[in-house]
């Protein structure tokens, strides 16, 4: 009797340190996501995203299996590429930005939030040479949104983008 008593407590504790430990993991993780959120919400140049999209690419690498750290680090430069003038260094910049959300597609393909942000690249694009890029990548862009539209018709990004 008291054998199964002591295998049962000590079954308890460890589920109990176990189950502590993957909440601990879970608010580290909301932790230092709200931070970044919050760095890029007050990013107002190009190193200051670029530092943005940094600490969620490392966010990104902790947490594999998560889609909104590559989101997130995606989204930091498609904001900064719209301030960026020379057609070259924006394409790397898209190119980088392009990466990032390939990676959160192959996590989560049916995510609405996903398509709609492949959808905000291609005007960044276009601007790099609107009359050779404008036809390509507004098909491309619309086509997005349509499949964003079609995953959550109750996304407002995607009908305010359009």
């Amino acid at each position: 009797m008291k054998t199964k008593l002591m295998i049962l407590s000590i079954t308890l504790i460890s589920l109990a340190v176990w189950n502590m430990q993957a909440m601990g993991q879970e608010d580290r993780y909301t932790s230092a996501m709200k931070s970044a959120i919050e760095m890029m919400d007050q990013a107002s140049d190009a190193g200051e995203y670029v530092e943005s999209a940094n600490q969620f690419e490392r966010i990104a690498t902790a947490e594999k299996t998560r889609w909104m750290p590559y989101y997130y680090a995606s989204y930091s430069l498609v904001v900064m590429s719209f301030d960026e003038s020379d057609g070259g260094q924006k394409d790397l910049i898209l190119d980088r930005a392009q990466e990032l959300l390939d990676r959160a597609m192959e996590l989560e393909p049916a995510e609405s939030e996903l398509h709609v942000l492949q959808a905000f690249i291609f005007p960044s694009r276009i601007m790099v040479d609107p009359m050779g890029r404008g036809m390509i990548y507004m098909e491309k862009m619309f086509g997005s949104l349509e499949k964003a539209k079609s995953l959550n018709p109750e996304n407002p990004r995607s009908y305010f983008l359009e």
